[in-house]
């Protein structure tokens, strides 16, 4: 059994290592197949860059520096994604914790440099219907990103930097930046744009407040 799984961890090549178990080596093919499909991610808008680097090593500690080169490897390989998903499908035995809990850290790691581009929004759309999710898992983590997370944002309003740091806000998050495009499906586009404008909203409303 142990040969065929290793066989079959072919989307990445890594150094071979003794595997005790079945149970081991399915491990670590999936988390290898979850490289794959988070190197990808990270190379969809470019180069892959320093926050995507360490955030990828906080979310995924079964990898050390050494991955970073295959995490990289990955990031121009658009080809092998659809597979390294029906394979992740197959490890995780079509289990909907561990694709839940993987998309979360994908979304992670698209947020990694705090900001989220429509081609990382695409990717992750396109991805969760490959491992079997509804686009509900995605809206509600993009609930989070553009309204949830504004209430640990507050410690900004009264800084000197505040209107620095409003500028930043509007240039990452402005509705229009989303809503010109033809890459996103219409659901998840008119979810980001209303999002993304009551997210304006509440920027204005703190941003007015801390200047008067």
């Amino acid at each position: 059994m142990l040969p065929a799984i290793r066989k079959n961890v072919s989307a990445v090549i890594i150094p071979q290592k003794h595997l005790e178990s079945a149970i081991e080596a399915n491990q670590f093919a999936l988390n290898h197949y979850a490289l794959a499909i988070s190197g990808r991610l990270c190379g969809c808008d470019g180069d892959l860059n320093l926050y995507e680097k360490t955030t990828f090593l906080t979310l995924f500690p079964y990898f050390s520096q050494q991955h970073l080169g295959l995490l990289k490897e990955s990031a121009t390989d658009s080809d092998s994604v659809y597979i390294n998903c029906k394979r992740f499908n197959k490890f995780s035995n079509d289990n909907l914790t561990i694709t839940a809990r993987f998309f979360a850290r994908l979304f992670n790691l698209a947020i990694a440099d705090d900001s989220l581009n429509v081609m990382e929004i695409s990717f992750l759309e396109k991805v969760s219907s490959m491992l079997g999710l509804s686009k509900e898992f995605l809206e509600k983590a993009l609930e989070y990103h553009f309204i949830d997370s504004i209430k640990f944002e507050k410690k900004f309003v009264n800084n000197d930097g505040v209107k620095n740091y409003y500028r930043r806000q509007i240039t990452k998050l402005h509705p229009d930046l989303f809503s010109e495009n033809n890459v996103l499906s219409n659901r998840i586009k008119n979810k980001i744009v209303w999002l993304a404008t009551e997210r304006m909203k509440i920027l204005n409303e703190n941003y007015s407040k801390s200047l008067s």
